[in-house]
């Protein structure tokens, strides 16, 4: 007739269960913490090496006929089909220095100028 089940091995068989999604949970939070603490996936990333070549390409690109970079300050990318680059340079106007803040989109050596802002910051 209908046998109950012996609790005994339905706390094991639980037990068992438990224990692998238990690991594999916490397999899956420190890989996704370890990710956060280098960047957010499709956030911003700061750019340490300001002398990088891509990154000069497109700080000129972005200047175009304003005037020639003479410094980046600070620059960052964000990766979307492609590179968002973010960028505060100094640019010689007319024998003035200007600050800039500007915003390229990459897409593979397709540049797309997105951000032309004169900063009221003096050169530095």
């Amino acid at each position: 007739a209908n046998q109950c089940p012996d609790p005994k091995n339905l706390t094991e068989f639980k037990l068992k269960m438990f224990s692998p999604l238990c690991l594999l949970i916490t397999f899956l939070v420190i890989i996704s913490l370890l990710n956060f603490t280098n960047a957010m996936p499709g956030g911003w990333t700061p750019i340490d090496d300001l002398s990088d070549d891509n990154l000069i390409a497109n700080a000129q690109f972005a200047a175009g006929d304003i005037g020639k970079i003479i410094k980046i300050q600070e620059a960052s990318k964000q990766v979307v089909a492609g590179l968002k680059y973010d960028i505060i340079c100094n640019v010689e106007t007319s024998g003035k220095c200007n600050v800039y803040h500007f915003q390229v989109w990459d897409r593979f050596g397709r540049r797309t100028l997105v951000l032309n802002e004169l900063l009221p910051d003096s050169c530095n």
